[in-house]
């Protein structure tokens, strides 16, 4: 690819606006149902469309959020493991999609909608998402000084708003560096979703401040030229008790104990601040554990 003139890239980010985001297509917001009835009417999912006050729902409706029975993410092409991965991150509503509402095939249930899933994209860390929401990509911008405004930005489901910036600040999202380091070169690849505020950096730059990025889930040798697939985690060993990379599985002699079920019930297997695969030490594990701890003593 060659360079780009600042105005031939703004010219070409309002067209991919433009056409690329049809009326029954968008970006959400993903939450877990926890009404307590029968599915599929319950225990499916929340969506919110990002960047708005009201999501419009399959029956045409318009609400803060709408739901769905199931999330249908088979036009991903996930392996098992990762689409067992995404669920679990959609659960913990950790997740971001692209897609749109269609008909369910449950049957009695006509009128409940499912999700179609077109992208998936995982949070990098567990801050929270404060902000607008962007999709943000460095562009090769012939630049002689900086600030370069060489990072595109459009805020996501805001036909026209295709603006250029001059530097990402990641600190907010309390990302290591090697997080960082990975996010830069996804940048340059397919990109990064945002959840950020615009700011003014040195001399005058405009940044975008970070508070939560994400990054696109994809099938296993779905990369970027310059990208990387990075790795999911997942519960591995034999009573599920390692948080391992997919693919990467553990053998552990098969002996229980209490502990792990704090695992089960409470675990959140995902990358940790040092960019490896952990168990997140949420205050209901700690719990948890602190009390099968006191018990053995």
């Amino acid at each position: 690819m060659g360079h780009w003139t600042r105005g031939a890239v703004l010219a070409a980010l309002a067209l991919f606006v433009a056409c690329d985001e049809p009326a029954t297509d968008g970006y959400f917001s993903v939450r877990p149902d926890l009404r307590r009835c029968a599915s599929p009417v319950c225990g499916g999912f929340w969506f919110k469309a990002l960047n708005q006050k009201l999501t419009r729902c399959f029956d045409g409706s318009e609400a803060t959020e709408c739901y769905a029975g199931d999330i249908d993410l088979s036009a991903l092409s996930l392996s098992e493991e990762q689409a067992s991965y995404a669920r679990n991150r959609a659960a913990q509503s950790r997740m971001l999609v692209k897609g749109k509402f269609d008909s369910g095939s449950w049957p009695g249930f006509e009128l409940v909608a499912r999700f179609l899933v077109a992208e998936a994209w995982d949070a990098a860390t567990d801050q929270p998402a404060l902000g607008t929401f962007y999709f943000a990509r460095r562009e090769p911008i012939v630049c002689v000084r900086y600030p370069c405004d060489d990072i595109s930005a459009q805020e996501l489901n805001v036909p026209g708003s295709a603006s250029l910036f001059a530097d990402i600040d990641f600190s907010a999202t309390q990302a290591s560096a090697s997080q960082i380091q990975e996010a830069s070169k996804r940048l340059e690849s397919e990109g990064l979703l945002l959840a950020a505020f615009a700011a003014i950096g040195p001399g005058g730059a405009r940044v975008l401040a970070a508070q939560q990025y994400y990054v696109k889930i994809v099938h296993d040798g779905a990369c970027g030229s310059r990208g990387s697939c990075g790795t999911s985690c997942q519960p591995t060993g034999c009573s599920g008790e390692v948080c391992a990379p997919i693919g990467s599985p553990i053998m552990t002699p098969c002996v229980w104990r209490p502990e792990f079920a704090c695992y089960q019930r409470f675990g959140r297997c995902e990358h940790q601040a040092t960019a490896s695969c952990g168990w997140t030490a949420t205050p209901e594990l700690q719990a948890c554990l602190d009390e099968v701890s006191g018990a053995a003593r």
